[in-house]
């Protein structure tokens, strides 16, 4: 308690100083209490004087330093760690709020209903209103209330302050403009008469700052015409021109007037407000959080925001605000800089989605952009597939207005294909989208906004599948492709998807293997074919055991995935036991998946995989005499721990001769040597400090597994010789040894009838049964 009521002491006695510091000579804010005369609160009163503190300590920030300059570097702050009050309970704050109610059943028609009942209370908060929509929906009635919390007129904030503290002294728009020595726009409206409406109206006044009115011939067209480039501060003119730029300064002025009264609290991200321009122009809002808080007017800064008058609200914004009156595809198709994307939007059957309404970001690339691409990609795109050029055109498109102020440091933001771009601005203060830089910006439409780049974003999914193979360094595939002349094939091909064996997976395959594929073509396309599936595949849509038909006959590609938890966190996919080591990269007209190995077709059922292998001839000769073949050549999926006849051999001619005497036992040895699932290699994870998986085989025994390296994997005392030679419906891994471990060894110990003086079998089933 003692060191508690010290710590309070010392935070008064420092909130003191610092206090005295910011305020220079203002009277210091004493804590209540007798502290002027030297006494502190009395016993009875240290509980008020307490909260009386925190309270204190939760609404002010203080601060110490070295510097005289309240902005110094050498001077901080700090707050106590108390959650401050919301200002918009303090005083002078004022509450407007509305209530509607609608009914969503259509006139005249019967709906049937189940009861529903939705409910939402979405708040917002800014340094001038709090603002909070609550939605309810009982059934077919809905119910919109609308609060927003806001200085009281005459009243004012700051940032950190708690209510309206500042009374204002409100003027009209004309004085309110002068007070803000926004004297230049004053003077506009002044020379074409419109100082008089702006007393009596009411209007809300997007007003541009004096600076933006130094050069008014890019904004009046008519003034541009009769300014003289060498003399640009004289100007002798006939009265009708005269009347003609009177006329355009009016139409300027009228843009960035809005009949009414839009503060933030009753402004939403993208709306269009009607200005009183005889073009129809509309000023279009925009909110952004991030990087930096910002509003803007037509991609314009606003500077100031909610500037209350008597008869309106100003906005003091960074520049003049243009005329908007076309679309995107207005404004496209009147430039002649624009050439080629007009024309890739129309044979991408785009230009509809650019006239209508909408709220889009394009980054156009301008007819010198698509001249820097390499003229076989343009002639492709421009002639080929109208899929492949609107992905490279949609790739350009965000789905909402992206104002050029925004964009500070790194950012980023989705386009119309769900990917992201990346937008740039450098110390130099150059904008780049991805590698494009943006030489124009800013281009208002009234459907969106236009920055123009240098050069075009080719997205993978625009390229074709042997684009995309080659870009990811998998050019062997590629070679053989053009051996078995089927690279016109896949390029024509349409929603394929393409197991890609990396490089180093067809320099691992044996150069026997290489050398009959090159002799036999046919042999190699049927290969190639495997690794090709008729239609486009998403793995995020297969799950384990998932088989997919390839353009390789009837033989399909078994899908698999395999995790350590709860050991850990390793995670693989594979295709055909081959690790996929990279997914689903789209093209234009398909997809590929990377793969560690050749993928070989299955030529039957795991049976077929060991009869056709000379050195599992005593395994399968076993099998049929347990009467497990039947089974094996079901539809599975099986593992299959396959002991060579060097394995058989290794476990004794009396062994093997006892076991296929005894039917039973043969059967439960052989069981323990299948699992009833497709465990590749890859399933088989490296040990971790936690130790070893363990295996559940078919017979009931439990083997541990063990990989310390790829050359070096072990279940149970056997070692993993070779891996995944796949069947239609299962695996078989190679083993060096007999897995006759346990009760299985017990039994054919008894069976054998070894007794404890024959030493020399014993040490030589320690080593056939020893890791």
């Amino acid at each position: 308690m003692r060191l508690c009521v010290v710590a309070v002491v010392v935070l008064v006695l420092l909130a003191g100083v610092c206090d005295g510091r910011r305020r220079r000579g203002k009277r210091q804010r004493r804590v209540q209490g007798d502290r002027s005369s030297g006494e502190w609160p009395s016993t009875q009163n240290w509980k008020s004087f307490l909260d009386r503190l925190m309270g204190r300590l939760g609404t002010r920030k203080y601060g110490f330093g070295l510097g005289q300059d309240e902005d110094s570097v050498f001077n901080f702050d700090f707050g106590w760690n108390q959650p401050s009050r919301d200002w918009w309970k303090g005083p002078n704050v004022c509450l407007t709020k509305t209530d509607e109610e609608t009914n969503t059943t259509v006139t005249g028609v019967g709906t049937i209903a189940r009861h529903f009942s939705f409910h939402s209370h979405v708040c917002d908060e800014t340094e001038s209103a709090y603002k909070c929509t609550i939605t309810s929906k009982v059934m077919d009635k809905q119910r919109l209330v609308t609060e927003v919390y806001e200085c009281c007129r005459g009243y004012a904030r700051k940032q950190a302050e708690f209510g309206c503290p500042r009374k204002v002294q409100l003027r009209d728009l004309v004085g309110t403009i002068r007070n803000l020595g926004l004297t230049e726009f004053l003077r506009a409206a002044d020379s074409v008469s419109l100082t008089e409406e702006l007393r009596q109206g009411n209007f809300t006044l997007f007003v541009p700052e004096n600076k933006a009115f130094t050069d008014l011939t890019s904004a009046l067209p008519e003034l541009k015409k009769i300014m003289p480039k060498d003399m640009p501060n004289v100007v002798m003119v006939s009265k009708p021109v005269s009347n003609l730029v009177l006329t355009d300064t009016q139409n300027l002025l009228l843009g960035h007037m809005a009949s009414g009264q839009y503060k933030i609290s009753n402004l939403q991200d993208e709306q269009l407000v009607e200005t009183g321009s005889p073009y129809k122009s509309k000023v279009r809002v925009n909110f952004y959080e991030g990087p930096q808080r910002l509003m803007t007017a037509n991609c314009v800064r606003v500077k100031t925001a909610d500037i209350v008058a008597t008869n309106g609200v100003v906005h003091k914004i960074e520049s003049l605000l243009q005329p908007v009156t076309g679309t995107i595809v207005d404004i496209i198709s009147k430039s002649p800089q624009f050439g080629i994307l007009k024309t890739a939007l129309a044979r991408a059957n785009l230009v509809h989605m650019f006239r209508d309404e909408g709220q889009f970001t394009l980054f156009a690339p301008t007819d010198a952009a698509f001249k820097k691409m390499s003229p076989q990609l343009l002639e492709k795109l421009l002639s080929g597939e109208q899929e492949c050029l609107q992905k490279v055109l949609k790739n350009h498109v965000l789905p909402n207005v992206i104002c050029s102020a925004v964009i500070q440091g790194h950012a980023k933001s989705y386009n119309l294909l769900n990917a992201y771009i990346n937008l740039t601005r450098d110390d130099n203060d150059k904008v780049f989208v991805d590698k494009a830089q943006i030489v124009q910006k800013d281009l208002m439409a009234t459907n969106g906004v236009i920055h123009l780049i240098d050069d075009v974003l080719v997205p993978d999914e625009a390229l074709r599948i042997t684009d995309i193979v080659e870009k990811h360094g998998a050019t062997l595939i590629l070679g053989l492709l053009k051996e078995a002349k089927m690279m016109n094939d896949l390029q024509k091909a349409s929603n394929v998807t393409f197991f890609v064996p990396s490089n180093k997976a067809i320099q691992a395959l044996p150069e026997e293997t290489v050398s009959a594929l090159r002799a036999d073509p046919a042999q190699m396309r049927q290969l190639l074919q495997y690794h090709i599936v008729p239609e486009r595949v998403s793995f995020n849509a297969l799950y384990n055991n998932f088989l997919l038909d390839t353009s390789n006959s009837d033989k399909k590609i078994r899908i698999n995935e395999y995790s350590s938890f709860p050991f850990g966190t390793d995670w693989q996919q594979t295709a055909q036991c081959s690790p996929v080591s990279t997914k689903n990269v789209e093209s234009c007209n398909g997809v590929i998946n990377i793969i560690d190995k050749v993928m070989i077709p299955p030529t039957g059922n795991v049976i077929d995989v060991l009869a056709l292998d000379s050195r599992f001839s005593q395994l399968v000769g076993l099998i049929k005499k347990a009467g497990l073949a039947d089974q094996l050549q079901g539809d599975g999926p099986f593992t299959v721990f396959a002991p060579t006849n060097e394995a058989f051999k290794a476990l004794g001619k009396d062994a093997v001769k006892t076991l296929r005497n005894n039917t039973a036992e043969l059967r439960s040895v052989l069981k323990n040597h299948l699992a009833n699932d497709a465990l590749c290699c890859a399933s088989i994870f490296k040990n971790g400090w936690y130790g070893s998986p363990r295996l559940r085989t078919v017979g009931g025994e439990v083997f541990r597994l063990e990989r310390r390296s790829d050359d070096y994997i072990r279940i149970g005392s056997a070692m993993i010789t070779e891996c995944d030679h796949t069947g239609r419906n299962g695996v078989v891994h190679v083993i060096d040894r007999v897995l006759v471990e346990g009760e299985r060894q017990q039994m054919l110990s008894r069976l054998l009838g070894r007794g404890r003086g024959d030493r020399r079998r014993d040490r030589r089933w320690r080593r056939h049964f020893s890791p």
